[in-house]
């Protein structure tokens, strides 16, 4: 974190609130006995949260001297390009594909997505 913003017990109580939220969701699942790969799942999940933290307080600090004129929808349009080409490549090399599969549960999924209104 930059030194101008300490970790002050505000961040950190949102910080256990956040966690508490999590395991309070995956809870059920984990109970009923969702196994190892639902918790490497959800510890890879995390992994990812903490880099994404990560590179925004990176990015804030960065572009306080260089870039300004930097286009933010753009960055994060290729943030996001970029992680999906990674877990696009993770998933053939895990051979994730075949088990791929569209049910009228993952299209009303798909729908609800793409028509929720936009802020």
């Amino acid at each position: 974190m930059p030194p101008r913003e300490p970790l002050t017990a505000r961040r950190v109580a949102g910080l256990v609130v956040g966690f508490c939220g999590i395991v309070l969701l995956v809870w059920p699942e984990i109970q009923v006995g969702g196994g190892r790969r639902f918790l490497v799942g959800v510890l890879s999940a995390q992994i990812a949260c903490v880099g994404w933290a990560i590179g925004s307080a990176y990015s804030r600090r960065r572009g306080h001297g260089e870039a300004k004129d930097e286009n933010v929808l753009a960055t994060a349009a290729f943030e996001m390009l970029f992680g999906g080409m990674c877990l696009l490549i993770a998933g053939l090399v895990t051979h994730e594909l075949s088990q791929l599969t569209f049910n009228p549960r993952t299209a009303g999924a798909l729908v609800y997505i793409s028509h929720t209104p936009r802020p």
